[in-house]
């Protein structure tokens, strides 16, 4: 069983982005178990197809709710979403061109989320709540 990925997952109180988080959380560690059985690289490059989309989706979320609150840290915020999404990019690209996609990648994407979620959206979710 892979080890990099969230171990706990803290509630920021926004059902919307909970459950955005349990999505992702889950999807992660499938991709982590899905590498360590091999599967097929088609399987595996879709699984990382859904992740990126679905992690795209829940940063417009969450951007767009720090904006509406009037966050000022939201900027920088959203240049860490930015920069994880063109690591993945890159690791699409890597794999269509036929690398294979490693338990270093899940490991990676678990470790990178569960550092997010409990440090800065645990601090961005406590902004929220204020407002």
């Amino acid at each position: 069983m892979p080890t990099a990925v969230w171990r706990s997952l803290p509630l920021l109180g926004n059902e919307r982005l909970d459950a955005q988080h349990r999505f992702l959380q889950g999807a992660v560690q499938q991709l982590a178990e899905d590498v360590q059985a091999k599967r097929s690289a088609e399987h595996l490059e879709a699984s990382l197809a859904l992740i990126s989309q679905r992690t795209v989706e829940h940063f417009h979320t969450e951007e767009e709710l720090l904006k509406a609150s009037g966050d000022p840290d939201r900027f920088l915020h959203a240049d860490l979403h930015r920069e994880l999404i063109l690591q993945v990019r890159r690791i699409q690209y890597a794999t269509a061109k036929g690398d294979p996609l490693r338990e270093a990648v899940a490991c990676f994407l678990g470790d990178w989320f569960e550092e997010h979620v409990q440090k800065v959206d645990l601090e961005r979710g406590a902004y929220l709540r204020e407002r």
